[in-house]
């Protein structure tokens, strides 16, 4: 069985759960995590103990799992090895391999990232750059500056650092805090650590689809992140739906299953166009979101903007995903609200349209047009049968499933994996 866990919002959708509670109950061999960097934060909660991975796939707690970082993702060598520590720290010994050709974040990359994208609102962890250096043909494979011997190239790795200083930051007239001796000497530390876990990620993941092995992959952001088919130019660097898969692995996933997760709400860290964002005289139920499902950032820290479940975002993300099933995240949040808002429609410039726009500046005049579904009271954190799940809170999936035909699976009601409701077809 291989299957997909793609975001189908702006991220932060609850991904690192899903994959987490997917593993707890069904047999997988290998967790991908086919792009992106560590501006994904995917969060887990076991037994009270939570847990946030930037980089590492979400199946390294788990014994049996052989977790894979490809060739699609970009690897910040202190941010990985500081997670990996962590583990460590607390006698967990995880299956990981990385692949050769994943791309380096450098130190500068995140220099000339807090610089020179100040309009898109980035988390400033080098992402962009490092993506245009590997695109542009200029970046540094973790593969090449590490030899056989797991020995760090030196020559090579001071070649890039002084490169990268004298052709991008010096003519910006920016200045690393750290010089350029120091720095190599911290990146040759965290690489050398890293030379155990490398490997050819595509052979193995081609093996493992022909032997009919069971492959999980994580995809990281949302797809209206994806740097096509997003809200460009509010977007990642990274294709983030089953395009990526391809691309970042090297390998066609033939995937049985595609999960597509959404939160019971909207949520978006960081500037860009969001229709649905909760404002003026809704203001308040956003912000009762962010607190009760504390919506900060598990990367950057900031207040996430929340916003009504959005329809019309949903029924392109469905186009784009074309998810088998739908696994709901959050509902539990929702408690507590007399009436929901939800967005069916957006008005721009005086017209309503249900068709999500292909431009920015439609986008960005586009005005929601809400109906409301009823609450209910009381907590539902605890409850483990659908059938014993408020009716309002029942109806509440039914709009998903109406709106977007395709069939609510799994509905979370807390953070925990044992926090997860499965609703038959």
């Amino acid at each position: 069985m291989r299957t997909a866990v793609i975001g189908m919002q702006w991220g932060d959708e609850g991904k690192g759960k899903v994959v987490d509670y997917l593993l707890d109950r069904d047999y997988y061999e290998y967790v991908v995590r086919y792009n992106g960097g560590p501006n994904a934060g995917h969060t887990i909660n076991i037994n009270d103990k939570t847990y946030v991975f930037h980089h590492l796939p979400s199946g390294v707690l788990h014994k049996k799992v052989e977790n894979i970082i490809a060739a699609g993702v970009v690897i910040d060598p202190e941010i990985l090895y500081n997670e990996l520590a962590e583990l460590y720290r607390n006698n967990i010994k995880p299956k990981l391999k990385i692949d050769y050709r994943a791309n380096l974040i450098l130190p500068y990359h995140k220099i000339l990232d807090a610089e020179k994208n100040k309009r898109i609102g980035t988390t400033k962890r080098g992402i962009g750059p490092a993506y245009q250096s590997k695109i542009g043909r200029e970046g540094l494979r973790i593969g090449e500056v590490i030899s056989e011997n797991e020995e760090v190239d030196e020559e090579l790795l001071h070649f890039y650092l002084e490169n990268f200083l004298k052709e991008y930051l010096e003519p910006l007239g920016l200045e690393p805090k750290e010089s350029i001796d120091k720095t190599e000497k911290l990146l040759r530390f965290y690489l050398s650590q890293l030379s155990k876990y490398l490997a050819d990620t595509r052979k193995i993941l081609y093996k493992a689809r022909k032997d009919g092995r069971c492959i999980l992959y994580e995809g990281a952001q949302g797809i209206l992140l994806d740097v096509d088919w997003g809200t460009y130019p509010f977007v990642t660097s990274s294709s983030t739906g089953k395009n990526g898969i391809y691309s970042g692995t090297g390998v066609d996933p033939y995937l049985d299953n595609v999960i597509g997760v959404i939160k019971a709400y909207t949520t978006r860290v960081g500037e860009g166009p969001f229709p649905s964002e909760f404002k003026d005289e809704y203001e308040n139920i956003g912000n009762f979101l962010r607190t009760k499902g504390h919506e900060y950032g598990s990367t950057t820290r900031r207040p996430r903007r929340c916003g009504a479940l959005d329809l019309v975002a949903l029924r392109y993300s469905k186009e784009l995903v074309e998810p088998d099933m739908l696994f709901v995240t959050k509902l539990d949040v929702l408690s507590g609200l007399d009436k929901i808002p939800y967005c069916v429609e957006y008005e721009i410039n005086g017209e309503r349209t249900s068709e999500f726009p292909v431009t920015l500046k439609e986008l960005e005049n586009a005005k929601s047009i809400f109906k409301f579904a009823n609450g209910w009271k009381g907590n539902i954190s605890q409850t483990k049968k659908w059938r014993n799940l408020p009716r309002n809170a029942k109806k509440y999936i039914g709009i998903i499933e109406e709106a977007l035909e395709i069939p609510v699976r799994f509905v979370s009601v807390g953070p925990s994996r044992n926090q997860t409701i499965k609703k038959n077809f």
